[in-house]
Parts: structure tokens; C-alpha cells; sequence
């Protein structure tokens, strides 16, 4: 479960190595320096989640800000930026 990532040790579990990719992304974000998309596509239940939380918990380690928004939980919303927006705004203030 994603609410059980362990943030001082958020790969305790990766039975599946991605933390190396995790890493790989992380220097790719270093390397950038514009806008950009990272589109990580897999069928449902293969852990596209999992490992975003778990590479969002090590972020911060390497000086990275990051904010999650789960699109498909506001998905019945009319203005879907005003949530994406309001999550902003959370965790600015946090």
C-alpha cells in the first residue's frame, strides 16, 4: 500500500529494483532545464503509484520539490485545474 511507504526508507520493499530507475529520473531532472512531461504508463495494478510515491518520499534527499495530484480522483470535476491548483496551494503552505 502506498500510505505504508516507509519515508526514511521508502525502497525497503522494492523487490522489483525500481529504485534504479528512480534514480535514473532523478538525474534526469537534474539534467533539465525547461518544462517537461515524464509519462510513466503501465496496465492497472502494476505499481505506476507505488513507485511515484516512493520516488516522490527520495526527491527531497536530492534538493527536488514535488507535489502529487492523482488526476483520476478529480476526474468528475467540471474545472479540473482548480483542484490541481488547490493542491498546490496545500503544500506550498506545509
Amino acid at each position: 500500500k502506498t500510505s505504508e511507504i516507509d519515508p526514511n526508507n521508502p525502497w525497503e520493499d522494492d523487490c522489483l529494483d525500481r529504485k534504479q530507475v528512480a534514480e535514473k529520473y532523478t538525474q534526469l531532472l537534474s539534467t533539465i532545464t525547461q518544462p517537461f512531461v515524464i509519462s510513466i504508463n503501465a496496465p492497472f495494478g502494476w505499481g505506476k503509484t507505488l513507485f511515484i510515491k516512493r520516488w516522490q518520499a527520495t526527491l527531497p534527499v536530492d534538493d527536488f520539490v514535488s507535489i502529487y495530484f492523482n488526476a483520476w480522483q478529480v476526474d468528475f470535476h467540471e474545472h479540473a485545474f482548480v483542484p490541481f491548483l488547490f493542491e498546490i496551494h496545500r503544500e506550498i503552505k506545509e
